[in-house]
């Protein structure tokens, strides 16, 4: 649950006169459950609860403190030392956490409001993954991006695949012939192109396009031999190899994926690590050998 929908079930509580509690991780050190900026309701007497501060015991120990302060509008901070033993109630992690808890009544109505609009405005800053491409994948990369808040742009030049009854998730769907896609199709530092067109000449015309542009990443689908020879004929026409290296082909992390929904899957994992830590490697399991090697 993003803000937004946190904030909106909130005011819904207000309208129904319920007390309302928000609580917010504000700060952590060190290893935690919960990261700033997370945010959870509490309400109904701590019966009800939407959005999470990390889970496990600590959340539970926060809607405990948020039930009792569901009597009047109030503001409140708790710390907690997260301990490095099992028989520490807190967990195993190794860190400190900070909880912002802020209880309301109706008359916090306009405050709601505001936080709403603000809320709002942030989602247009949110990076935008532009489908090249309305086939059966794309379908649930769709989703699935929506789900983790890119904004979504679905493109193809058949408007019987794009449309909004086979995409409800878009944001904006554009029906236009691929050498021509981008004319219509803003694109910035926080654009995420994701090329599943339905042949490789569909590809190569948006991959030539892409190219040109600032976007933060460029993914294509298709084995790797397709790739290269995509890659050595836009290197003969002159692209520059360094705007070449920045297609990520065959597209998806890997994970094995074998059904549209697993390569779906897989792709929209891949725009999350791009957009959170980038090309860094990803940061491999903990093992007790793992461990041992650290000390």
């Amino acid at each position: 649950m993003d803000d937004l929908e946190l904030f909106r079930k909130a005011m819904t509580l207000l309208e129904s006169e319920h007390f309302v509690a928000l609580v917010t991780v504000t700060a952590t050190t060190g290893s935690t459950p919960g990261k700033v900026g997370y945010k959870m309701l509490v309400f109904d007497g701590g019966k009800g609860t939407a959005g999470t501060v990390g889970g496990g015991l600590i959340e539970a120990k926060m809607i405990e403190e948020a039930a009792r302060m569901l009597v009047r509008p109030a503001s409140r901070t708790f710390r907690y030392e997260l301990g490095e033993t099992p028989e520490d109630e807190k967990g195993i992690c190794g860190g400190s956490i900070e909880f912002l808890v802020e209880t309301f009544d109706a008359s916090a109505l306009p405050l709601l409001a505001e936080r709403i609009q603000t809320a709002e405005a942030d989602l247009t800053q949110s990076p935008t993954a532009i489908l090249c491409g309305a086939g059966h994948l794309s379908y649930f990369v769709a989703r699935y991006a929506k789900s983790v808040h890119f904004r979504v742009i679905v493109c193809d030049d058949r408007s019987e695949y794009a449309n909004a009854e086979r995409f409800p998730d878009a944001d904006r769907i554009v029906v236009q012939d691929f050498s021509r896609v981008f004319d219509d199709v803003q694109v910035d530092d926080r654009s995420y192109i994701v090329i599943v067109t339905r042949g490789h000449k569909c590809d190569e015309i948006v991959l030539e396009r892409a190219l040109k542009t600032s976007v933060r990443y460029i993914g294509m689908i298709g084995s790797r031999r397709k790739t290269l020879t995509l890659l050595e004929k836009l290197r003969a026409r002159g692209v520059a190899k360094e705007r070449l290296d920045r297609v990520y082909s065959p597209i998806g992390l890997a994970v094995g994926a074998v059904t549209p929904e697993e390569i779906a899957l897989s792709i929209v994992c891949e725009l999350v690590k791009i957009r959170r830590i980038g090309d860094k490697p990803p940061v491999g399991h903990m093992s007790l050998s793992r461990r041992e090697g650290l000390a």
